[in-house]
């Protein structure tokens, strides 16, 4: 007949009670997570759209306009110092 010793009662009851910790630390971590994504949902939303290039046209037509400026500006200097130098 198997009977158990006393450590081992005691090694199932500190594992229980480990384990008990630790759900309850997981729980709490979620709590955290959860209310804090609920606080910070639009700035989320918000960074994932920048993260994503979610733009609507006309700010991609805004931004195209300006590298086509700078593009222009770039082959002027480049131009100017090819010039110059030859």
């Amino acid at each position: 007949s198997s009977s158990v010793t006393e450590e081992e009662e005691e090694e199932g009851s500190t594992t229980s009670s480990k384990m008990k910790q630790k759900s309850s630390e997981i729980q709490d971590n979620l709590q955290r997570n959860v209310c804090l994504i609920r606080d910070e949902s639009s700035t989320l939303i918000q960074k994932a759209k920048e993260e994503a290039s979610l733009y609507s046209k006309e700010d991609v037509r805004k931004w195209a306009g300006e590298q086509m400026k700078l593009a222009t500006e770039c082959v002027s200097a480049f131009m100017g110092g090819y010039r110059d130098g030859r």
